[in-house]
């Protein structure tokens, strides 16, 4: 697990309310996540303490390594959810605990592919018979995007969503071929070296708030990975029989963004 995610995430929390989609998994997101679940009344595991998964299924467990992000983003425990402090790599559960494993952009935040592969066969031990893993996952471009291409989606495809652009500049760093690995300072400098921030402005209305969380990018050495769709089925069929990825939405950077659904 990347541990040098958290001063990132540490940084954003004061942000946390402004984001949108695609970083935030806001409506309509989690009621659809709720449609691809094993059954509505679910025993959930989520992979982090995403707030907007809250209500998804009938009884939830929000499983995050860091108790800065259950303190400060998680809205708090009830009958029907909790949040532990643990490690997705070795989760504190028993064999067939939970109906359902889901997560938001969770797997990014692995190294690939080992990390990765070490939450895939612990989500697939988790699961009970029926069950299945539900993650919303990042892809990286196949082939890789060029210069033009990045900066039309800037410019016009990411409808006005600072998210949704400096997402997209960090995912682009990823090699469809060689490392999916990626250092989020790298995107940053990959959004000053094609854009500036007037015409950026010009084109979108950006305010200085919306540059204020491009900063948290600046020289920041936290890494994501983003594999390729190849590359992550490949990997996830290794314990998984069934491998699905379905559409998520029609929102900014939607369709670098599917639901990955696995059956044992």
């Amino acid at each position: 697990m990347n541990k040098d995610c958290t001063p990132h995430f540490r940084k954003l929390i004061s942000h946390w309310s402004r984001m949108g989609l695609p970083l935030r998994p806001l409506s309509p997101l989690p009621e659809h996540l709720g449609t691809l679940l094993p059954r509505p009344e679910a025993k959930v595991l989520n992979l982090g303490v995403t707030p907007d998964h809250y209500s998804v299924g009938g009884d939830l467990t929000a499983l995050d390594w860091s108790a800065e992000m259950i303190e400060h983003v998680w809205p708090g425990d009830t009958d029907t959810r909790r949040a532990v402090q643990g490690d997705w790599r070795h989760m504190p559960f028993d064999d067939a605990s939970f109906d359902a494993v889901t997560g938001d952009n969770c797997l990014a935040m692995l190294a690939f592919p080992d990390a990765v592969d070490q939450v895939l066969a612990e989500a697939r031990r988790v699961l009970r018979p029926g069950g299945a893993a539900i993650f919303r996952v990042f892809l990286a471009a196949e082939p890789a995007d060029d210069d033009a291409t990045l900066r039309a989606f800037g410019l016009e495809g990411c409808q006005g969503s600072m998210d949704a652009l400096r997402w997209r500049m960090v995912m682009a760093q990823s090699d469809p071929e060689g490392d999916a690995n990626v250092r989020v300072g790298d995107g940053f400098a990959q959004i000053e070296r094609l854009f500036t921030r007037d015409e950026l402005a010009a084109a979108h209305g950006f305010t200085g708030e919306d540059f204020a969380r491009l900063e948290v990018y600046r020289d920041s050495e936290t890494h994501f990975s983003f594999p390729t769709r190849t590359r992550l089925e490949a990997l996830a069929s290794t314990h998984f029989s069934g491998v699905k990825f379905l559409p998520s939405g029609t929102y900014p950077l939607a369709k670098s963004a599917p639901y990955m659904r696995l059956t044992p």
